[in-house]
């Protein structure tokens, strides 16, 4: 008697995040990061076709894909990731993956030759109590050597917002709002600890 085997295969959901990146071929029409259940893919919106796809997470799905910064390999002096096309953090659920996006070999000649991409695991961070909403890179000055330091912050669903050292591999502060309650979205901005700013989208119909 045969007795039946499942094979897994791959995930034919919704599409739940979606994230514009710059192709090393291409001078205008940027590439297409698509987060499938748990699975990431880039595409080429040139020619349509899938340049890669992996799976970031298992048994979670993608809801936030976010380019942070090409040169973050150089500014945090990781010598395989300076020639890195883009930096990605991907969230799902309550946890956060970082990943760069790297380029091969060049595939035939010319200034807009194809290159075989392949996307790189980083580190991951410790997995949070809440849900993530945003996630954003920023800048901050330090006072004792007149350097710049990145930071990721993240914008959870309590109401909070973490800061981790992407040097460090650390948390080294926590922001809490005042007023405590489950938030169903959220957008940080800026560039720096200076400018930054958070919007927060509540249950009771308000934006603070």
């Amino acid at each position: 008697m045969d007795v039946g085997r499942f094979v897994k295969g791959p995930y034919l959901g919704d599409v739940t995040a979606l994230c514009y990146v710059r192709l090393p071929w291409h001078s205008t029409l940027p590439g297409l990061l698509a987060g499938t259940g748990p699975r990431l893919s880039l595409h080429d919106l040139a020619d349509g076709r899938t340049i890669f796809s992996s799976t970031i997470f298992d048994g979670v799905r993608i809801h936030g894909i976010h380019v942070l910064d090409q040169q973050l390999g150089s500014m945090l002096e990781h010598p395989e990731f300076t020639d890195a096309v883009a930096c990605v953090a991907i969230h799902g659920e309550r946890r956060i993956k970082l990943f760069f996006i790297q380029a091969g070999p060049a595939m035939g000649g010319g200034k807009l030759a194809l290159q075989e991409l392949k996307i790189q695991f980083w580190k991951a961070l410790p997995r949070f109590t809440t849900w993530v909403l945003d996630v954003r890179i920023v800048q901050e000055n330090t006072l004792t050597r007149g350097a710049e330091v990145s930071l990721l912050a993240v914008g959870l669903s309590d109401n909070s917002v973490f800061l981790w050292s992407l040097r460090h591999s650390e948390f080294i502060y926590k922001v809490e709002c005042s007023e405590r309650c489950l938030l169903y979205s959220m957008s940080l901005y800026g560039s720096s600890i200076d400018e930054f700013q958070i919007a927060a989208g509540t249950i009771f119909n308000e934006v603070c």
